[in-house]
């Protein structure tokens, strides 16, 4: 059974502080991130075993429950929210503040749309769909760099307006991925770095939590 506790109390930073701390996890633009995978020709020996060794580590994290999610450096309360959540809350409380941040972002996007509306209605999202949003927050990505390249300032509008929108495309395909814990707290923690205020997410989550 699903029972919640701790009244949930988030308030999160404003676009321009998570822009320091959210580096996107879907797409983004790889040579200003360096996190585009090496192209070298395999893996040594001792990176394949550090590699399975994390793996165990993060499957045992996950299995206890107790993996260290971006989200808890939002807010503890809404993360031990989402802990005790059964899979079904999650999801809809990740679908809600996706959907937030899409609206907030203004990403009118027919593909983007098509998703929501395939999303609520528990549809099966297809392929062609995912890649098109991928395709977009790239392109977000990319923008954003490219705005913040050139200003001065910042907190140049189209610059967070492009980072709106890639954080709420992020969001978009982390609820598209099999639901779980992780999946459901990154959806959620990208959807509150696309606006100004947490408010109105931590509405939707916990209503969607009880």
């Amino acid at each position: 059974m699903c029972t919640p506790k701790a009244v949930c109390s988030a308030t999160a930073p404003s676009r321009a502080a998570a822009r320091a701390r959210c580096a996107p996890r879907h797409g983004g633009h790889p040579e200003r991130q360096n996190t585009q995978s090496s192209k070298s020709s395999g893996f040594s020996m001792a990176t394949i075993g550090t590699c399975v060794g994390l793996w165990k580590f993060s499957m045992a994290d996950a299995e206890a429950g107790r993996r260290m999610m971006r989200l808890e450096t939002l807010s503890e309360d809404l993360m031990i929210r989402l802990r005790q959540a059964c899979p079904s809350q999650r999801r809809i409380a990740a679908l809600a503040a996706c959907a937030y941040a899409v609206e907030y972002a203004q990403v009118h996007d027919s593909a983007v749309l098509s998703v929501l509306g395939e999303l609520n209605s528990a549809r099966g999202v297809a392929a062609s769909a995912i890649e098109k949003v991928k395709t977009l927050l790239e392109q977000a990505d990319k923008q954003y760099f490219d705005l913040h390249d050139a200003s001065d300032s910042s907190e140049d509008i189209g610059c967070l307006a492009a980072f709106s929108r890639a954080r709420a495309l992020s969001a978009m395909l982390f609820v598209v991925e099999e639901e779980s814990l992780r999946s459901s707290s990154e959806a959620i923690y990208e959807a509150v770095s696309a606006v100004d205020d947490a408010s109105a997410i931590t509405l939707r989550v916990v209503s969607a939590l009880v």
